[in-house]
């Protein structure tokens, strides 16, 4: 019917199709979706046509199927277009909303700093830029150059470019020859997910040969195969590997060269332990059956808890083992990390943990939290249920069920009302806890809580194990953290640490003697006598996930959203092919530098689901390469039949280093006693504090007011003149005044003033070695005096101490003065007697209201 219709309008049938999806998208998928089940097998190829024996049917049908595969990939690439513009909607939104946030910050990231790098080499500033530089840089060196992405390679590259441009600022006959020097190695380009890609490695290198070769400069390619870390037996299976995949699996054109041994001769081997897919045996007949990953734990936590307890030796190095010698890597921070820290620390292993620590996640975290919030609102019944279950009370699921059920008010209103033991212990325990949750500081509160009466370390380790310890000296470090940087309050520590989902970074070479536990991507750089690969039999990456980089004709790179795999056609599927692949590559590096992380022992092992994938895994990988070095299967106590590949000569053991007789360490009972509430400091005493002048009297009428502004001006002026030269003061109050009284006579006040100045008895308080606004401290009697003196003149005999009022009604004599400032004025004198002992102290008041000044004894 479509293409008689067609025939008849002078369309192809293709357009015909596509007018009507096109101008129907309401029905452009169930419409669509019949004619596709008609020209397609559910395996994607052309269904046989219904009639037999006739040509012109047959290639009419053809015809047909071809059209509607055509139309179907162009309705596949609109729902695409869709799905993408949604997402580049959004994301637009959202980073127009975080450059609006940096630039109102004056912030930069990251990425920021390498572009404004980048622009600042190549606009118009940049030869000037690049002559002082000139001036400066003797030598590039590029460190770990495989994961250097392209716009960092421009920075170097536009530096570089002076050292390959001829005659520079200096003579290189007398200063030396510029270099770059470039270390990297693409067989361990793992950070793709940072915008790195080792062929622009490969592009920089070709580059700089280009570059040295025009200039007459010598250029030197020099490959990385001697490995002064791992031993001989470890470098046969890295080899193997990468023969038995090809270069082509790393993403490597050409071959990859084997690896020369530093250490050859070296006592090494590597062990490939078989999957373990059930529970661990046990002769129990009570044994509780555990899933694979638990299982795959407790194998290991035996195997290195027996290597530490026999003493077994280091063959390379002819010591026992210690933890400190033995890394567990991962692919990945999953559900395998905590369990393994809990099965080592069951037996007695010592471990520094992860590298990483997701704060929230661990149950004493989320135990001591749960009591936060409980402190915050005790009506919060959520919070309070997590606590009667938790190890600080202790109570069982039907305990809490008993409690729950039926009750009329909030849970700790039931509590409360209840009457048996157990109720009445854990709102004891609660009780304590309330009670100072509205005056303690968060680090203070959560000290209380583990250190002090409730016992919460104690409880909390004795039910989660020794692994609890670390995530919960993690949460006080938060705590100090947060109160370093904010007001301290309870609910402000608990917003925060859940806003933040805060992550914890270890340094992965603190641990000192103890087992660590990283991700393959954390122990790049690092190494290990002994290594074990814990995951490697878990699937493969399946595929390449949204966004896609897709190059669009005339508009560059953008990304690509996608649901689905299966609706990618043309391009976009060329670009998911390409980043599959890309992925794949990354994963085998990937394993290359893990297999490389270790100097003597490399074990692999893992677990595998109910489904293994078909995909050929790390442990896959590894075990085809023992095949090919035909390695020997041996007995292994813990794993059964094992693959060995070994080779070197051990070392002589070691005599073993006589211990000293360790003396009996007994706890003093102050270590395990709360210490004594620290005494409160005295409470300040400032006399200078800013008080009323005037006090217990009626409003001022304008007079008053009047007064007053003039006081205040006049005590400014007081304030001020000290450091003026006599013969300039006039000049200098004149001009003041003008500045900053205008409603006042500046001729009237500055004769004033100096009028005050030539007295006598108030001259000498403003001569030129006074100290202005002169701090004070002192502790008198156990209380802390501090205050400033507004004059202040230091002699050998007496010191002298000056303080201005501005009182509207300044007293006549010093029986008018006022108590309050009688007072003040004695603080002065005892601090000062204990500033300066042995001196004669003179104080006195000065009323600038009325230019008087009234001695105090």
């Amino acid at each position: 019917a479509m293409a008689a219709w067609g025939t008849k309008t002078g369309l192809d049938t293709a357009d015909v199709l596509a007018c009507v999806i096109c101008a129907a998208p309401e029905v452009r998928h169930d419409f669509l979706g019949d004619l596709v089940g008609v020209a397609f097998t559910a395996a994607g190829e052309f269904k046989k046509p219904p009639r037999k024996n006739d040509t012109a049917f047959e290639a009419l049908h053809e015809r047909f199927c071809m059209v509607v595969g055509t139309v179907r990939d162009l309705a596949a690439g609109l729902d695409l277009a869709e799905i993408a513009a949604l997402h580049l909607r959004v994301g637009h939104a959202l980073a127009a909303g975080y450059e609006a946030r940096k630039e109102a910050a004056g912030a930069l990231d990251y990425a920021d700093l390498i572009v404004k790098a980048a622009r600042l080499l190549s606009t118009l500033a940049a030869p000037f830029v690049l002559y002082k530089l000139d001036q400066r840089i003797d030598h590039i060196l590029v460190d770990e150059g495989q994961d250097t992405n392209a716009a960092q390679w421009a920075i170097v590259e536009a530096i570089a470019d002076e050292f390959f441009a001829g005659t520079g600022t200096r003579d290189e006959a007398e200063t030396g020859a510029r270099t770059q020097f470039a270390v990297g190695d693409y067989k361990q380009a793992i950070f793709g997910f940072q915008g790195t890609d080792p062929r622009a490695f490969e592009a920089a290198r070709a580059a700089a040969e280009r570059r040295a070769l025009n200039a007459d400069k010598p250029f030197e390619t020099i490959d990385l195969a001697l490995s002064f870390r791992s031993a001989p037996a470890v470098l046969d299976v890295v080899d193997t590997v990468a023969d038995t995949v090809g270069a082509g699996a790393f993403g490597i054109e050409g071959d990859i060269p084997r690896h020369a041994a530093h250490r050859a001769g070296a006592a090494g081997e590597v062990v490939l332990w078989a999957p373990v897919t059930g529970a661990l045996e046990d002769e129990a007949e009570d044994a509780v059956p555990e899933d694979a990953e638990r299982t795959l734990a407790a194998n290991i936590a035996r195997q290195v808890s027996g290597w530490l307890e026999r003493g077994e030796l280091l063959a390379s190095k002819g010591r026992p083992i210690a933890a400190g010698d033995i890394m567990l890597l991962v692919r990945s921070r999953g559900s395998l990390v905590p369990t393994l820290v809990s099965a080592l620390m069951a037996a007695r292993v010592p471990v520094a943990g992860a590298d990483r620590l997701r704060l929230t996640q661990p149950l004493a975290v989320q135990d001591l939290l749960a009591l936060v919030r409980f402190a915050l609102q005790p009506g919060d019944d959520l919070s309070l249920a997590a606590l009667l279950v938790s190890p600080f009370l202790g109570w069982s699921q039907d305990d809490l069920y008993g409690l729950a059920y039926k009750r009329r008010g909030t849970l700790w209103r039931t509590l409360r009302d209840r009457m048996d033991d157990k109720a009445r212990a854990a709102e004891d325990w609660l009780g304590k806890v309330l009670a100072r949750a509205d005056y303690m500081a968060p680090y203070e509160f959560l000290e209380y809580v583990l250190s002090g009466e409730p016992q919460g370390r104690l409880r909390l380790i004795a039910r989660l194990g020794e692994e609890a310890r670390d995530p919960i000296e993690e949460l006080l470090n938060q705590a100090l953290a947060y109160e370093g940087a904010n007001t301290p309050s309870l609910q402000g520590f608990l917003s925060w640490i859940e806003a933040d989902d805060v992550e914890v970074k270890r340094d992965a070479e603190a641990a000192h003697d103890a087992v660590r536990i990283m991700t393959v991507h954390g122990s790049k750089g690092l190494q290990a006598p002994i290594v074990i690969l814990a995951d490697a039999a878990s699937a493969v990456p399946k595929g390449a996930k949204p966004p896609l980089p897709l190059d669009l004709p005339g508009l560059g790179p953008a990304p690509l959203f996608f649901g689905s795999s299966k609706t990618l056609v043309g391009p976009a599927r060329e670009a998911y092919e390409a980043a599959t692949r890309a992925e794949g590559e990354e994963h085998m590096r990937l394993l290359y530098v893990a297999l490389t992380r270790a100097e003597d022992r490399l074990y692999v092992g893992g677990a595998l689901g109910k489904r293994p994938s078909k995909a050929k895994s790390w442990h896959g990988h590894v075990a085809d390469a023992l095949a090919v070095l035909e390695a020997e299967g041996v007995e292994d106590p813990v794993w059964g039949d094992v693959l060995r590949h070994a080779s070197g000569t051990p070392v002589p053991a070691l005599a073993p280093a006589k211990a000293e007789p360790r003396a009996a360490i007994s706890i003093p009972a102050w270590a395990l006693a709360m210490p004594p509430e620290e005494e409160r400091p005295p409470r300040p005493l400032a006399p200078s504090a800013p008080q009323d002048d005037d006090p217990a009297e009626p409003p001022p009428g304008p007079a008053l007011r009047a007064a007053a502004r003039r006081g205040q001006v006049l005590h400014q002026l007081f304030e001020r003149i000290g450091g003026v030269a006599p013969e300039n003061r006039g000049a200098a109050m004149r001009a003041w005044l003008r500045r900053n009284a205008t409603d006042l006579d500046a001729d009237a006040i500055t004769l004033e003033v100096a009028g005050a100045l030539a007295d006598p008895a108030l001259g000498p308080w403003f001569a030129a070695d006074a100290y202005a606004e002169a701090p004070l401290s002192a502790v008198v009697e156990d209380v802390v005096i501090t205050g400033t003196i507004d004059r202040l003149i230091v002699g050998d005999d007496v010191v002298r101490a000056l303080d201005f009022k501005t009182g509207r009604n300044p007293p006549s004599d010093l029986a008018g003065v006022p108590a309050q400032h009688l007072r003040q004025m004695r603080a002065y004198r005892d601090a000062l007697a204990r500033i300066f002992p042995g001196r004669r102290i003179e104080t006195a008041l000065f009323y600038t209201a009325a230019l008087r000044l009234i001695r105090v004894d």
